[in-house]
């Protein structure tokens, strides 16, 4: 039983529209069974304000990395992510945070983990929740990462300099498959719904693609309205459930819950369509600046933005004639840029595919998603976690098993 405040080094980063904690993996105690209990300390979980850590009552607020030099001669980083849940003490491994991956792009390098380089500086990061790999481009001016840019990312207060963030053959992250039913696009049966059409697409990370009207939802419906629809919440979690046993992730959907709180992300689309941006109400976001909107649940709740992953995910199937992406935006992506509406704005992706894999695969394969972030250090430091926190934590967990 620890008696003494731990004191663990780390430091708290934005990277897109996330914010995260960074620990190095040797500066974490080598007893693994410690680790949820400090990151659950660290970000103040459970409690819907996160009163008690750094965490802002949000999942794109609630995240941790875990990262050393890679273990593979072709990777910078290893990177292991960690999703804090918010309102019970929990810490899902099973995805990928696309956005604290381009904050790691920058703390490699900041840290001489990866040797600046001008004018930019290449840094791969494997994640290991997924086995993935992503390729980030980091700007540099006199030896260290540019500290001055005009990039803006919707959903993000300001501008800075652009991290441009590949990601190299995003399928089958989990499911070894770019569609894991094997079609782009099936009728899914979810209990007390009936058969509903969906994409089920595995890139990044996996998502269900749904058409947002099968839940009698508008692109222009606040997010607090949506999220204070408890109804509809229940809909989309046996949605969730049912595409994760689809998915091969879970053997029932009453597993789902139990597998995971994040993944697979259900994803509700729309044609391209105006609404109000949820960060700034009074200003309108247009039809014509997007090729097909989305809205994205992340641990039970309407996103305020769009995930990395999830961006990724929609360029992919985009990419591929027959799924719901692709017959909503037109073909867009093949054509070029991808402009995915979110209720914060735009996110602007590219990427290429493959029509059939080399060897006569039956799937296509997605050859690159491309976008880019801007990224943050915020504060270092150390994050003390006392006996007593522990002693709560331990209670809490043993509560809930």
């Amino acid at each position: 039983m620890e008696t003494e405040t731990l004191r663990i080094p780390c430091t708290l980063m934005r990277g897109g529209t996330s914010r995260g904690l960074v620990f190095r993996r040797e500066a974490l105690p080598s007893d693994r069974s410690l680790w949820d209990l400090i990151f659950l300390a660290a970000l103040g979980s459970p409690d819907v304000r996160q009163l008690d850590g750094v965490g802002a009552g949000d999942s794109h607020t609630s995240k941790v990395a875990v990262v050393n030099p890679g273990s593979d001669p072709e990777d910078d980083l290893d990177y292991l992510f960690g999703e804090v849940a918010i309102t019970e003490p929990r810490v899902d491994y099973a995805g990928n945070s696309g956005n604290i991956i381009a904050a790691l792009g920058l703390y490699a390098v900041e840290e001489g983990i990866v040797p600046a380089t001008a004018p930019e500086t290449r840094v791969r990061v494997r994640n290991l929740n997924t086995g993935k790999a992503a390729e980030l481009y980091v700007p540099v001016t006199d030896g260290r990462p540019a500290e001055d840019g005009e990039f803006t990312v919707d959903g993000v207060p300001g501008f800075g300099p652009r991290i441009d963030m590949v990601f190299p053959r995003p399928e089958g992250a989990l499911t070894g498959r770019l569609f894991p039913a094997g079609t782009p696009f099936c009728q899914l049966d979810v209990p007390g719904l009936g058969p509903l059409p969906v994409s089920l697409v595995d890139a990044a990370n996996p998502v269900v693609l749904v058409a947002g009207e099968a839940f009698g939802v508008s692109p222009r419906s606040s997010l607090g309205e949506l999220n204070g629809d408890a109804a509809l919440l229940d809909k989309l979690q046996r949605l969730r459930s049912a595409a994760a046993a689809a998915m091969g992730l879970v053997a029932r959907p009453e597993e789902a819950s139990a597998y995971s709180n994040m993944v697979p992300f259900p994803v509700l689309l729309f044609p391209p369509s105006s609404y109000p941006r949820f960060d700034a109400p009074q200003t309108e976001v247009a039809a014509g600046t997007m090729d097909l909107s989305a809205r994205v649940i992340s641990l039970g709740m309407l996103h305020k933005s769009i995930n990395v992953t999830v961006s990724v995910a929609l360029t992919a199937a985009a990419l591929v004639p027959g799924t719901l992406a692709h017959t909503l935006s037109g073909g867009a992506a093949e054509r070029g840029t991808l402009r995915i509406g979110h209720p914060s704005g735009v996110i602007h992706t590219r990427g290429r595919a493959n029509a059939i894999a080399a060897g006569g695969g039956a799937e296509p394969v997605i050859q690159w998603v491309r976008l880019g972030r801007t990224a943050r250090r915020i504060l270092q430091g150390e994050v003390l976690i006392q006996p007593y926190k522990l002693r709560y934590l331990r209670a809490l967990m043993a509560g809930r098993q």
